[in-house]
């Protein structure tokens, strides 16, 4: 089959990239340990839902199938985990190694430091699932361009095979590319805490900018449950805007789209306050306290993790909060820096 000749050549790649480490060959290496992953899976999924479609009964909707046969990685991580051959914690650290590769694609870099260790990661997972995944054993049908040289050199047991018996041992694959996968890099672990330690860092000195507000008198924690319960509130008005614009383009009734830039004029006024407790009624702060010294004590105790996708759960959960956090704060920051541009302007206007 040829879809194994380009996965052998990708993980075999990505092992040598693993090994030469550096920030460029990180990058490579988990773009194609992801890609691998996903021709395994991919095969797999068509091949549940063939023997599905052969079942007296079948299980499968439609859509699933659509869904398995397609281009998305959490439908087939699904489909693998509902057939058993995922656990819920294994699909998790799948899809969370598999935003890594997104992120790289059409974000940037902008958790580098850890690249190397995760794809180390991804990589263990790959090989650990492929047997599994593609069988035992998989027979392939014989093909000249697969006769070459390029294929045996990833299967050598197919030297002495027969031209219409060919089999290849991928779990002896497998355990070679394994062996050759050296990595030199911090340990997991001690990486994803001394990263999520340093977005702390930064996450709190950005909002030291905003803290104590224009007067420079501000209650740090007035200003983040301010900073919460406007980000909040504005986001329940688009979501009832976005509700009622789908009603209206069902009944085909014309409208004009909401500006979400309209709300921002209303930042900091009383006028957000009164809409959350129209709103929001029973609203609270997904922080109460500043949660910085949380975050970084948070992250220490991921040194002392022995399960290294329990430890990435707990990255990940992390992660997303000081995300969650850095993204609504950005927008008062912006109007920080534009107040203080403003004072600088006027003190240069009166000199």
């Amino acid at each position: 089959m040829r879809f194994i000749l380009p996965l052998a050549e990708q993980l075999d790649r990505a092992a040598s990239e693993l090994s030469v480490g550096g920030p460029l060959s990180s990058r490579l290496a988990l773009i194609l340990v992801d890609n691998a992953f996903e021709l395994m899976c991919h095969q797999r999924c068509v091949e549940l839902i063939e023997e599905d479609s052969r079942a007296s009964k079948p299980a499968l909707t439609l859509k699933e199938k659509a869904a398995g046969r397609g281009q998305a990685f959490d439908a087939k991580i699904a489909l693998l985990k509902r057939a058993d051959f995922l656990s819920e914690l294994d699909a998790r650290s799948l899809v969370i190694l598999h935003s890594y590769r997104n992120q790289l694609y059409h974000v940037g870099l902008r958790d580098d430091p850890v690249i190397g260790p995760l794809a180390d990661l991804y990589l263990k997972l790959t090989l650990e699932h492929a047997p599994r995944l593609l069988k035992p054993m998989r027979f392939l049908r014989w093909e000249e361009p697969l006769a070459d040289g390029q294929i045996v050199a990833h299967f050598p047991e197919l030297i002495a095979a027969r031209k219409y018996s060919c089999k290849v041992d991928i779990a002896a694959f497998c355990g070679r590319i394994a062996a050759r996968a050296k990595p030199n890099w911090p340990v997991m672990r001690d990486a994803l805490a001394d990263h999520l330690i340093a977005l702390a860092n930064r996450s709190e000195a950005n909002f030291s900018i905003i803290a104590k507000g224009r007067s420079g008198k501000d209650d740090p924690m007035v200003t983040l449950r301010r900073v919460q319960q406007e980000a909040d509130t504005i986001a329940e008005i688009l979501r009832r805007h976005r509700e009622r614009e789908r009603q209206l383009k069902a009944n085909r009734i014309p409208f004009e789209p909401f500006d979400p830039d309209q709300l921002s004029i209303a930042r900091g006024s009383h006028v957000l306050m009164e809409a959350n407790q129209k709103l929001l009624p029973k609203w609270k702060p997904r922080h109460p306290k500043l949660p910085f010294p949380s975050w970084r004590r948070q992250a220490e105790k991921l040194r002392q993790g022995t399960d290294d996708l329990a430890v990435l759960d707990q990255y990940d959960r992390l992660h997303r909060q000081i995300d969650d956090l850095d993204e609504i704060m950005a927008e008062p920051i912006q109007d920080m820096h534009g107040w203080h541009q403003y004072q600088e302007d006027m003190m240069m206007d009166h000199r």
